[in-house]
């Protein structure tokens, strides 16, 4: 272990392979049943979060966000954000989500907290990175294997990039909702 840790730290920065290497920022990663309840609202308040934004779709609030801004109320305040599906019935981290999920923001908001699985986590990751602030992922799939990624893949002028941004702070990740994912 010891030998990997030290080759990921020797490989920050430029890299033999022409890749910048960004280092992870993720300060805590919870698996396990009921890790959400048990473990964010500690976690929100050891690090003194005044206000947070909940962010999530429809489906998502439904499972999960809302659920977890209602958990979040005694530790700080929290703000839902709920971003809407396009024309086809899709969350898109394109131009329009992405503003519109800025503008839902608070700007005094300390922290954002992504309730979802890849788009909505791309969306988040953008936002806190606009907004120099820090979020935390709770991932409602294991669709996806880059819920602590620093790159978001956006939608900007109809074409597909990945853009850096930030890594998550910390990850929930409760095995039951996981595990009840399609």
């Amino acid at each position: 272990m010891n030998d990997m840790i030290s080759y990921v730290k020797k490989t920050l920065g430029a890299c033999e392979c022409g890749t910048v290497h960004y280092p992870l920022t993720v300060e805590k990663i919870t698996i396990g049943d009921n890790a959400v309840e048990q473990e964010l609202p500690a976690f929100v308040k050891s690090a003194s979060y005044k206000k947070a934004a909940v962010i999530y779709d429809e489906t998502t609030g439904r499972i999960a966000g809302k659920r977890i801004a209602a958990l979040l109320e005694e530790t700080a305040e929290t703000v839902p954000v709920l971003l809407e599906a396009n024309e086809a019935g899709d969350v898109t981290a394109d131009e329009q989500t992405l503003v519109s999920a800025l503008i839902g923001v608070p700007i005094d908001a300390d922290v954002l907290i992504a309730v979802g699985a890849g788009t909505i986590h791309d969306i988040v990751r953008f936002c806190a990175y606009q907004r120099s602030i820090p979020f935390i992922s709770v991932p409602t799939a294991p669709s996806v294997d880059g819920f602590t990624s620093a790159g978001a893949p956006l939608i900007l002028k109809g074409k597909k990039q990945t853009v850096q941004t930030t890594a998550p702070i910390a990850l929930f990740a409760d095995l039951a909702l996981l595990c009840q994912a399609p």
